[in-house]
């Protein structure tokens, strides 16, 4: 810390020894028949520093997430986890939403793509449902073709919930 003091004030002493040289240095205006202007000096201030404000992760992480930068509202509310143990479920769903999502919008060949966009869907409404339409967008479009996929691998449970998607958001599923 004394070491920190001694830099300070040495650096404070070139500061002033600068402004002084340059000062004294500088042609006289007078002499060279120029008008008289103001002379220029350096004035140095020492400002405190300002106390730590304290961030609302929670707030931030609220406005990555309707930015679209869901990885980074995973990380702000890791960050208010650290002042509020309590929100360690949000900090989960917000962080098991951005896995989703990408597994979701990654191409992928069979059912893959239809369940992360489900699980996409389920986690948004939970986490307020700014993303249900495009979403339900995206399903509208992957749910009718994974019927069929399901059907072919002798997936009961996995057709029975993709006819059910594509009851509930009005498309008709694809028949092979």
């Amino acid at each position: 810390m004394l070491a920190l003091r001694w830099s300070f004030a040495k650096d404070l002493v070139l500061v002033a020894l600068l402004g002084v040289t340059t000062s004294v240095a500088a042609p006289s205006r007078h002499r060279a028949g120029l008008p008289a202007r103001a002379i220029h000096s350096v004035h140095v201030a020492l400002v405190a520093p300002r106390p730590h404000s304290r961030v609302d992760h929670r707030a931030l992480a609220d406005e990555r997430y309707r930015q679209r930068n869901f990885v980074g509202a995973s990380l702000e509310m890791q960050l208010a986890v650290g002042d509020d143990p309590s929100l360690q479920a949000e900090a989960e769903l917000y962080e098991q939403f951005a896995h989703a999502w990408s597994r979701a919008a990654a191409p992928s060949r069979g059912t893959r793509r239809f369940e992360a966009l489900r699980y996409a869907r389920r986690l948004d409404l939970a986490l307020g449902g700014v993303w249900g339409a495009e979403l339900d967008a995206e399903l509208r479009h992957v749910a009718p073709m994974a019927v069929p996929l399901y059907r072919r691998a002798a997936n009961h449970e996995g057709e029975q919930l993709a006819l059910a998607t594509c009851d509930a958001l009005g498309v008709k599923p694809l028949d092979f």
